[in-house]
């Protein structure tokens, strides 16, 4: 498994620019809309996906029905996007609304689209985006690693993600955290910011920085560092909601175990609370690789969490009550990135 994670480290690295680590091509041409050339000429309806995943080779976006059906209306290789097609379309989130946050690192950008696949805007970021989250407010949330890998991460916010602005606020790592890259990121309902980076080091360490929602928006913030750090690989990020299993909300984190470590979040401060509690994935699939992003569906004893695996190459959910691996099982080629529509639990 840790053979996995340096593979996958080189190719979201500065050798992502490369033919090795994935193409720039699409098997559909977007259209001036965002939408393909032959939806925009037979102006067939575009079923809305259940599922989107992203995928580094070749670098584009696609939708998928509940039975793991491709919808060829919604391939989207990025070229709609300010500055041209996807080179590396990593994290994804959608918002209430089903409209779609793809991070393309090698780009710079984050490009939105609505929930049939139109492109509707492109936010730059100062650094390498990697995850991405929406609060309840709109907030964007980006978190990022530094240019061609290296130096600090940091994390940035759009209050006005549609309409293509600036960041309205950013903050930077704590003096613990100096790695190169802020990874994952979360919401939860009050609008508090959570990350995953990698410490500094000769043994570095996955650790959980957070800023309050107050914080959020202002200028410059220096990320807080919190109690929570693991020796495991953190591969995913998201916010449990007020479920019945957990009577509030829970920062979820997924590792290479593989399993889902779920910790307290404090309804006053917004902080995580270390001694988390741990979901073993019983049934994941033998031999596949790391997981790369989930993203959960409604809140219910039927949830699931959608998980995209990158060495295996492919798109599968998980019914997060049980720890058993659901139907919805797809080949993706080197999926990196997924989410649902719309986003998360409710």
């Amino acid at each position: 498994m840790r053979t996995s994670i340096l593979k996958r480290s080189v190719c979201i690295g500065t050798a992502m620019l490369l033919a090795g680590c994935g193409g720039m091509t699409s098997p559909v041409t977007p259209g001036a809309s965002g939408m393909s050339m032959a939806h925009r000429t037979t102006h067939a309806p575009c079923p809305l996906p259940k599922v989107w995943a992203s995928q580094l080779s070749p670098a584009q976006v696609e939708g998928y029905t509940g039975a793991g059906i491709a919808l060829a209306c919604t391939v989207n290789n990025g070229a709609a996007c300010t500055g041209g097609p996807f080179k590396a379309p990593f994290g994804l989130a959608s918002d209430s609304a089903g409209n779609l946050y793809v991070a393309d690192v090698n780009n710079s950008r984050v490009c939105v689209f609505n929930k049939f696949g139109v492109y509707l805007a492109t936010n730059t970021t100062t650094l390498w985006p990697r995850g991405v989250c929406v609060a309840p407010n709109g907030v964007l949330g980006v978190a990022e690693e530094g240019v061609n890998g290296t130096g600090p991460g940091m994390v940035e916010f759009f209050g006005t993600p549609l309409l293509g602005g600036a960041a309205t606020g950013s903050a930077t790592s704590p003096s613990a955290l100096v790695a190169d890259t802020y990874q994952w990121c979360a919401f939860d309902l009050a609008g508090n910011f959570f990350a995953t980076g990698t410490t500094a080091g000769t043994s570095p360490v996955q650790q959980i920085d957070y800023l309050t929602a107050a914080d959020v928006n202002l200028p410059a913030q220096a990320m807080v560092a919190s109690a929570i750090t693991t020796a495991q690989y953190w591969v995913s990020m998201y916010v449990q909601k007020k479920c019945s299993n957990t009577n509030g909300e829970v920062l979820a984190v997924a590792n290479l175990a593989p399993e889902i470590v779920f910790f307290k979040i404090n309804p006053g401060t917004g902080v995580p609370g270390p001694g988390g509690t741990t979901l073993p994935l019983t049934s994941y699939p033998t031999g596949t690789d790391d997981m790369d992003q989930d993203a959960p569906n409604k809140c219910s004893t039927k949830a699931e969490v959608y998980f995209a695996d990158y060495g295996g190459g492919e798109v599968l959910d998980t019914k997060e009550y049980s720890g058993a691996i659901g139907v919805f099982n797809i080949a993706v080629p080197a999926a990196v990135g997924v989410a649902t529509n719309p986003t998360g639990q409710e």
